[in-house]
């Protein structure tokens, strides 16, 4: 699920929401705003599309 890299000070305050998002990595987000965070703060990674990656 979701496995984020970034500053650990930094509090995205992201909702508990479920809605997946796939990136290019591979990795699906719980949601835009955990996806946003990783876009933000750790590797070069693009949207894929809503919903879980095809593993």
């Amino acid at each position: 699920m979701y496995h984020p890299v970034v500053d650990p000070s930094y509090d995205a305050n992201c909702p508990n929401v479920t809605s997946p998002v796939c990136a290019t990595n591979g990795h699906t987000y719980q949601n835009e705003c955990f996806f946003c965070v990783e876009w933000e703060f750790g590797d070069h990674i693009q949207f894929e599309k809503y919903g879980k990656c095809d593993k």
